[in-house]
């Protein structure tokens, strides 16, 4: 199987980092992706390493973002709304 692109890792990466913030849990993000909580943390895990930032800490059985994590997550609903889409509202557990 060929190696991911690194701009279709990016951008599978910026999916399941929305999913992982608007849900607060990677169960509920694997869930809204239709794939398990391992590949959740893999993909994870994998954004990290192609930002070259640390995005969530563990936090008893789930994760939150880091400093990191929340300015990306900024960024991205200032890039949504220039593109005309409302940012999907954090769900709370």
């Amino acid at each position: 199987m060929a190696r991911e692109k690194k701009e279709t890792a990016v951008l599978r990466g910026l999916q399941y980092f929305e999913a992982v913030n608007r849900h607060a849990s990677l169960k509920l993000a694997a869930q809204d992706l239709g794939v398990t909580e391992s590949a959740v943390s893999h993909q994870m895990r994998r954004f990290s390493a192609l930002t070259g930032q640390k995005l969530l800490t563990k936090s008893g059985r789930g994760g939150a973002l880091t400093a990191a994590g929340e300015g990306l997550a900024a960024k991205l609903s200032v890039a949504f709304a220039g593109l005309g889409v409302e940012p999907v509202e954090r769900v709370e557990a």
